[in-house]
């Protein structure tokens, strides 16, 4: 399974360089950055489980998000606050 989106600002604008974590009921983590335009991805998760999303960086705080992955999960959408 899949889990990518965007992270954005209020205004929708994308932001880049931010640091995202996926944490699995067991407490494996795997982490990935966005790029220039706030994309970002995540390979090889595991369908039938839910996992804790939490963002970071130096500007913006975001809220940490559960996901219960059943299928892939596209076009995630993760607002600044």
């Amino acid at each position: 399974m899949r889990i990518s989106g965007r992270v954005v600002d209020v205004d929708g604008r994308g932001i880049g360089n931010v640091l995202l974590t996926l944490t699995d009921s067991a407490g494996h983590a795997a982490s990935s950055r966005s790029n220039a335009f706030g994309y970002f991805e995540f390979d090889d998760v595991e369908a039938g489980q839910t996992y804790l999303l939490a963002a970071q960086a130096k500007r913006y705080s975001f809220s940490p998000q559960a996901l219960s992955v059943q299928d892939d999960v596209v076009d995630l959408v993760i607002t600044a606050e």
